[in-house]
């Protein structure tokens, strides 16, 4: 931790920002500001006043839940494996992985597919209009089985839809070419080495919810923000190959006039979320 003048920042304009931030009706639980590696401002929010919450006073330690963050995660955990020669190529078959979809029309479907949500895959629920059945929160069934069994709607990578089931998927393709468990396995290659400490959420099934809800601390994720930001070295270490962190970091212009990348919003001034509010 370092005062803002020690990095060369105002520190009456860090505390508008963060009055800003926990100004009445923002709802805001946490924000630090890290910069050239420390943080220079932090603030937690007190509930305790307010009934309605249930989160009480919160601090440094109080957990929060990643919701879709969390996939931004599961692609740098993606970029491990294929930095390790585990995938070979994110442009092969994704069937080579999930080998239910051996000798279906689902083969043409690549890892990059599922990664951009350019699968065309329908959801199992004709109502939903954007590909996706499943969402943050919810834990019933197996919902690698659901996420498998959707339907092809056409040729993969020529449309666009936000889909947490290509998400989901993404833990099992990571299972499959490692032979561990998804969680297990960013430990060991990721979190361990970055002091970063969270549970990723199961299903009643027992599969690592990838497309949401890793339940972890402020700190922890902005330790994950600062490893991006420095292209995927921690300290001396590479830890996500920087091809990774550049590639899965740069947009590609979906139907919705937004920018997305291997499980990264790019664009985040989008009409995608204006129209759904």
């Amino acid at each position: 931790m370092a005062s803002p003048s020690a990095v060369n920042m105002t520190s009456n304009v860090i505390d508008d920002a963060l009055n800003y931030a926990f100004s009445a009706g923002k709802n805001t639980q946490s924000v630090l500001i890290v910069r050239h590696g420390v943080i220079i401002a932090e603030r937690y929010a007190n509930f305790d006043g307010d009934q309605n919450s249930g989160l009480g006073n919160r601090d440094k330690d109080s957990l929060i839940t990643t919701w879709s963050s969390a996939k931004s995660i599961a692609s740098g955990i993606i970029g491990i494996v294929v930095g390790e020669g585990l995938i070979e190529s994110i442009d092969e078959s994704a069937s080579r992985y999930l080998k239910q979809w051996i000798g279906t029309d689902k083969e043409v479907i690549t890892t990059r597919d599922l990664l951009e949500m350019r699968s065309n895959l329908l959801s199992n629920n004709p109502s939903e209009s954007d590909g996706g059945e499943i969402y943050a929160g919810g834990t019933d069934g197996d919902q690698i089985v659901y996420s498998l069994e959707r339907k092809l709607n056409g040729i993969p990578g020529t449309t666009w839809s936000y889909s947490n089931e290509d998400s989901m998927l993404l833990g099992k393709i990571i299972e499959d070419a490692v032979g561990m468990s998804t969680h297990k396995y960013a430990d060991i290659k990721l979190f361990s080495k970055i002091g970063f400490t969270g549970q990723w959420w199961t299903d009643v099934s027992g599969n690592v919810m990838t497309y949401c809800c890793m339940d972890t601390t402020p700190r922890s994720l902005a330790r994950f923000g600062l490893l991006f930001a420095r292209n995927g070295k921690w300290v001396s270490e590479q830890i996500v190959p920087e091809a990774w962190v550049r590639e899965s970091t740069a947009p590609i212009t979906t139907a919705y006039g937004i920018s997305y990348g291997f499980q990264w919003w790019v664009d985040t001034a989008s009409n995608y979320y204006s129209s759904r509010g």
